[in-house]
């Protein structure tokens, strides 16, 4: 069985950690990075299957986030966690790519099922 690895980028000093145990108790491989910028280095130069980012879409740059990481990776599973997000932004952000949009605060456990199952089936698709 392929241990996935998850990628979770994000300023709150909660939601990585928490969402990390959950996670980790999943056999999945975790990092956590505090910045958007170090998540795109992880993804050039490590095999990371779903990247998880908190991040604020009302100004436009998860759009631009989602364009760049799914240039780097097109196999790439994303998940987005906001507190708030635009109908206009959700479906831009569905139909390029992101997989699940989670509306902080959002519990880790139900989070960490879903991270899981995208993260599972990345990693299946990726080598077949």
């Amino acid at each position: 069985m392929i241990e996935p690895t998850v990628a979770i980028a994000s300023a709150d000093p909660k939601f990585g950690p928490g969402l990390s145990d959950e996670l980790i108790s999943h056999n999945c491989r975790v990092i956590i990075v505090s910045s958007m910028a170090r998540l795109v280095e992880h993804v050039k130069e490590a095999e990371v299957h779903v990247a998880v980012v908190d991040l604020d879409v009302s100004n436009g740059g998860g759009r631009r986030l989602v364009k760049e990481l799914k240039t780097l990776d097109r196999h790439l599973g994303l998940i987005v966690a906001a507190a708030y997000c635009s109908e206009e932004d959700e479906i831009y952000l569905r139909t390029n790519g992101v997989s699940y949009v989670a509306f902080k605060p959002t519990p880790p456990g139900p989070l960490a099922r879903i991270v899981e199952k995208s993260a599972r089936k990345a990693a299946k698709e990726r080598y077949c």
